[in-house]
């Protein structure tokens, strides 16, 4: 008897320690439970008939007991489904699959007592030879068993929590997921405004120096043009120059037509003289020397005035000339303005030419 006594309270005192851990754990797990959103009402409408009864659904896991808490001795008003599929619920058909409708509150209360979950309250079988080994190993026993029971509540609850703490760590992991998406999002969209400051800096930069590329090719234009500019206002000189010497020459042809005009004058006169019978020698050379200065005098005009026309003909060709030089001029502004540009630039329209 001593010996059983002491057994008897060695097991009470483990039993005790596992029940205050239990206590430790289940203010743990409420804790944590604290914010968790409540489950719905227990209903037979997530049980279906299997080969032991009802059996939840696979999307069914935890719903609330309510008058029914006491029973499945919940610490909290949850319960597992697939106890309460079992206990709380009857098949409509012996067909698998089959939907099942709830018991009365007695048959309930039989099955919970049937089921795997209350298996423990089975225990009291024993007493009878408990009593027979005395009151203080029956005493001892029935701790034993409360205990017991305590131990399987706080594991069905230990393994909520262990759900729950899944639950929790998925969601804080696809917080964090989503954080780091938004991190890398602000990121991105920070990168782009970066790169679209840079483009707009690098635009301006490149808007410049194109602008200084054309000023640059305009310049180079008006000086290739000037070369065919400068060859134009000679030859204008020159044409100037054969205009002046025609109206020189024209001067002079007047003068020789005055001269042989009066050489002519001459001539009659001395004609008239040999005609009146005065033939000397000397009226005769005078008359000879005028018909000479005559015929040279008109040579000399139709010379001069042949000259002064050959004169107005090369001036007129220098000036009927000077329309290619205003085309070569165009041309070698427009291929040094396009030569002068680099590789990309839009060249700008060609420069007013001097």
């Amino acid at each position: 008897m001593p010996h059983a006594m002491q057994r008897a309270a060695g097991m009470a005192l483990l039993l005790l320690a596992l029940f205050q851990g239990g206590e430790a754990l289940l203010r743990t797990q409420q804790a944590a439970n604290a914010s968790r959103p409540l489950p719905s009402a227990c209903s037979c409408d997530c049980c279906l008939a299997s080969t032991s009864g009802c059996a939840p659904r696979g999307d069914c896991r935890l719903c609330a007991p309510g008058a029914l808490q006491e029973s499945f001795a919940a610490l909290e008003n949850e319960v597992d489904y697939s106890r309460f599929c079992h206990a709380a619920c009857q098949p409509l058909s012996s067909e698998q699959g089959e939907p099942c409708s709830e018991r009365s509150q007695e048959a309930s209360l039989v099955g919970l007592a049937a089921s795997p979950a209350a298996a423990p309250a089975s225990a009291p079988a024993s007493a009878p030879s408990a009593a027979q080994q005395g009151q203080g190993e029956a005493a001892a026993a029935s701790l034993a068993e409360v205990a017991l029971l305590r131990a399987q509540r706080h594991a069905r609850e230990a393994k909520q929590s262990a759900a729950l703490a899944r639950y929790a760590y998925e969601k804080l992991a696809k917080s964090r997921q989503m954080a780091a998406e938004a991190a890398g999002q602000a990121a991105l969209e920070d990168v782009i405004l970066d790169a679209r400051k840079d483009a707009k800096e690098a635009t301006e930069i490149r808007a410049g120096w194109e602008d200084q590329m054309r000023a640059q090719a305009s310049q180079k234009a008006v000086v290739a043009a000037a070369v065919y500019k400068k060859a134009k206002l000679r030859n204008l000189a020159v044409a100037e120059a054969w205009d002046k010497h025609a109206t020189d020459l024209t001067k002079t042809s007047r003068q020789y037509e005055e001269y042989a005009m009066r050489q002519e004058i001459q001539e009659k006169k001395l004609k008239a003289t040999v005609a009146q019978g005065s033939s000397s020698p000397s009226a005769l050379k005078r008359l000879h020397d005028a018909e000479v200065n005559v015929n040279e005098g008109l040579r000399a005009v139709r010379r001069y005035e042949e000259d002064a026309q050959a004169a107005r003909r090369e001036a007129a060709g220098i000036r009927a000339n000077a329309s290619w030089y205003d085309e070569a001029e165009a041309a070698a502004a427009a291929h040094a303005l396009y030569a002068a540009l680099p590789e990309g630039v839009v060249p700008p329209p060609l420069p007013a030419l001097p």
